[in-house]
This record gives structure tokens, sequence and C-alpha cells, in this order.
């Protein structure tokens, strides 16, 4: 538990935007206990989701010409188990029950 909450505070300390800059809730779904929002500064842009249910939740994340989504952390450590599925216009993100992850958003050139 010590290592996770060490991990966590690394992960606040490199990525600027989880510690200030706007914050968008992007899904709330009370039925499968999952919760998504967005972080935001003049560098960088980080999804978060929390699935607080008893099964897989399939992240449906829409996304712009040339953006894509990468795991930055994952609240379990197994990232294996956080498939993505890019599309054109989205990705698709498998969050496990009872875990979550941070992704950052990267845009084309």
């Amino acid at each position: 538990l010590c290592n996770y909450y060490r991990a966590v505070i690394d992960l606040r300390k490199q990525v600027p935007a989880l510690r200030r800059g706007s914050i968008e809730f992007m899904r709330a779904d009370d039925k499968a206990r999952f919760l998504a929002f967005k972080r935001a500064d003049d560098n960088d842009t980080v999804l978060v989701g929390f699935n607080r249910g008893d099964a897989d939740y399939g992240w449906e994340i829409p996304l712009e010409d040339g953006e894509s989504v990468a795991q930055v952390f994952t609240a379990s450590g197994d990232v294996a188990n956080f498939p993505i599925r890019q599309k054109p216009d989205a990705a698709i993100v498998t969050v496990p029950a009872c875990d979550g992850v941070v992704l950052k958003l990267s845009h084309g050139e």
C-alpha cells in the first residue's frame, strides 16, 4: 500500500496537469459505478477513469482527428489488463473492475 501511494505521489509530481489546470467531468455511469474526468494545463491533457463496479467497463473516449491516448498509470499496476482499441474517432479503453487508469491525450502533428 505504501508503494502504491508513493507511485501516485510521483505521478502527480511528474504530470502537472493532475495538480492544476482545468477539470472537466467526462463520464459518470452510476449503474456501472464508473467515473471519468479530464485535467488539462498548457502542456498536457490527461484522462482519469475509475471503475468501482463488479465488471469490466468499456470507456469510449471521443477523439478528434490525429488524437490518441496512451496509458500513464494504472491503479493495480497491471498494464496488460487495460487494452486500448483505437478507432478513427474514438478510443475504447477496457477498465477492469475495481481499478483505475490515467491516460495521456496526444495530438497528432
